[in-house]
């Protein structure tokens, strides 16, 4: 098996290395990253809002792992953890025989009917405001 890492690093070139079985990039264009996300069998990130959020679009679960000292990914995976989105494990935790997640596929349903009652609520509100 393969191991890729996306390093999320945009202002570097789209460098490629190799180490044995690491592939390691610089940063890829959205749907390059897309493609590797959708056809990955678990994946480990950060949980960056923004991570975390392209993951909940992909509809993909992830052991989350927060940068430390970092209190809005450490907020972030937990929440995103007790609402059953994610796993997660604190940097320190990590030690040989973790167990990695396997493929999954999120009940995001829920999440995305919120997510339309707040926005048509949003809309509303905005229409009604004078001008």
């Amino acid at each position: 098996p393969v191991t890729i890492i996306l390093e999320g690093k945009p202002g570097k070139s789209k460098e490629t290395r190799r180490l044995g079985n690491i592939i390691l990039y610089n940063h890829l264009p959205a749907s390059e990253m897309k493609s590797i996300i959708l056809g990955s069998e678990g994946i480990i990130s950060r949980s960056g809002y923004t991570t975390a959020m392209d993951l909940l679009s992909l509809n993909r679960g992830s052991l989350l792992i927060p940068t430390p000292g970092q209190t809005e990914q450490e907020y972030l995976a937990e929440y995103l953890s007790k609402q059953g989105f994610f796993s997660k494990i604190t940097q320190n935790d990590i030690k040989p025989g973790v167990e990695f997640p396997q493929k999954v596929s999120l009940n995001t349903s829920v999440l995305l009917e919120e997510s339309r009652i707040l926005l048509t609520l949003a809309l509303k509100e905005m229409s009604e405001e004078p001008h």
